[in-house]
Formats: structure tokens, sequence, C-alpha cells
């Protein structure tokens, strides 16, 4: 299947979701030189639930960028519907109530790369547009394609998600500290913002989640704005014990200083989430510094 039209609803599969009220959008237009592609958020973007705490926005906006990416590379790029997408990286700034009043998203190219005309990565730049057409906020997605056989390959004989016992917990997961700087993430396989389609690896969202939840625990964060840096080296397989290792270490590169959150080995952890209040010189610019990537979309 092939999305093609230049204009039209926003369908779940074109954003990789099974459930229509997990779509963010209704409605796209592509021009026909294929940037920028405009999404219209769907009625249910300025739901309260999405807007309670910082953590929550951060999610959303999060969320909101994996599925525009996810659309582009469909759209503009005739990625076929079936093929595999990997996010390996993604940042963006959020806050609770600037990203809040986007009347569109538009997202163009920044890079890619291709073998003849099949598009083998892209890094696309997403832009949240307010009611008058200001920039709100940006931020970037780091996506990989892969070729379903590719991917099946890959992750050959990895547990799945539907293959787990079916487990809920309050928004889907759990932090349990284990020592100082060591925490067990342990997650429920039904909350449909994660798993809302059977998958064979623990969800990117799931550990942007996690990050989000440390870094607002203790308040350590005074503003309203902050950004998220999320880099996924590989895979986090899934088993019955449902638990991640965490790792938090305080992150004093930043000014104001931040917070990383390490999951899986430490000598090697598969994915980093970084997030940080923007400095005085990056209030200037929504789009400074900004570069970004996650995981399996």
């Amino acid at each position: 299947m092939s999305f093609a039209s230049r204009s039209g609803p926003v369908s779940p599969d074109l954003v990789h979701k099974h459930r229509p009220d997990g779509v963010l959008f209704s409605e796209y237009r592509l021009p026909p030189d294929g940037d920028p592609l405009s999404l219209t958020p769907h009625r249910r973007w300025d739901a309260d639930e999405h807007w309670t705490s910082r953590a929550d926005a951060g999610l959303h906006t999060a969320e909101a960028l994996r599925q525009a990416v996810i659309a582009y590379a469909h759209l503009a790029h005739a990625v076929p519907h079936g093929t595999a997408f990997i996010m390996d990286r993604m940042v963006l700034e959020a806050g609770l109530g600037r990203v809040r009043s986007a009347s569109s998203v538009e997202v163009i190219t920044r890079t890619l790369q291709a073998r003849g005309e099949r598009l083998s990565s892209l890094i696309a730049e997403v832009r949240f547009i307010g009611p008058e057409g200001e920039e709100l906020t940006v931020g970037e997605g780091h996506l990989r394609v892969v070729q379903e056989s590719v991917y099946q390959r890959m992750r050959r004989d990895r547990a799945r998600s539907d293959a787990l016992p079916r487990v809920s917990l309050p928004r889907g997961f759990e932090v349990v500290p284990a020592s100082e700087r060591t925490s067990l993430l342990r997650y429920g396989t039904v909350d449909p913002l994660f798993f809302d389609h059977p998958v064979d690896h623990v969800p990117g969202m799931l550990l942007i989640a996690a990050g989000l939840r440390t870094y607002f625990a203790d308040d350590r964060a005074a503003g309203e704005r902050f950004r998220i840096d999320a880099r996924f080296g590989g895979f986090l397989d899934l088993d019955e014990s449902r638990t991640v290792f965490m790792r938090v270490v305080e992150d004093e590169t930043h000014r104001g200083g931040g917070l990383r959150t390490e999951f899986g080995a430490e000598a090697d952890p598969a994915a980093v989430i970084e997030l940080y209040a923007p400095s005085m010189t990056e209030d200037d610019s929504a789009s400074a510094g900004v570069s970004a990537t996650m995981r399996p979309a």
C-alpha cells in the first residue's frame, strides 16, 4: 500500500498505530514538491489529560513528533506501508502551555540517504505552528528505513508483547528505586500509548516517559520549557520480568543542570534520555541545538 494523495485524512496506518483514538492528527496536506508536509492536530490534541503536567506535555509532544516523521516518510518519500521504521534519535523542546495551542505541524527534510530510488534514512525537522503562524517549538527525528524482510532477520525469535501476560499498571509503568543511582523500570503490557500493536522490543516512548517522570519527580526544573534528547543505540528485548534497569546521572553539561537516564547494560546502554532546561541563549531560538533520534516507530 502507498499513500499517494496530496491531501486527506490521517489514518492509523499512516502513523503506525492500530487504534484510531491514538492518532494525533486529523488531516494532511502535501505540496507538489513534497515540502513542507502540513498536519492538522486532531481535536483530541487539546484534551486536558495530555497537559496536566510537564511530563505529560513532553510525552504528548514527543509522540506527535514521532507520528509526524513517520507520516512524512510515507507521504513525501513514498515509503510503502509495511516497511519497518527505526527512530534512532529525537530532540525537541516542550512545555506545558506553549505547544498546546499548535494549529498545525510542518515537516521538512533536513538530510536524507537513498539507495537508488529507495529511502534508507532521513533527518526530518518538525515545526509546531501557532494560530497566528508563529513557530511554537521545533524538533527533529532521525529515521532509518528497513525492509520488512531485513527487520525480521534482525529480530528473529525475539519475544513479542502479545505473547507476554496482559498486565496493567497505572499510566503504563512504574519506576522503583533500587539504589542511589539505579532504578527498575517495570512496565505493563496493555497501555495503548506504548503497546497499541504487538512489538518485539521495549518501546522508545516508554523510555522517554520514564525519563520524564524521573526528571520531574523532584521538581528540579523550575521553568515551563525543557529539552528532550532521546538517543537509541540498540533494542531492549521484552521478557516476562517486564523490567528494565535504569541509571540516573545528574548532568552538569547544560547550563542550569539536567538529568541523563540510561537504560540497559551500564557499559553500553541501549538508550539514553537527556532532559534539561534551555539556556538563555537557546531561548532566543527555538531551533537552536535541535538534532533528534528515537527507537522503533
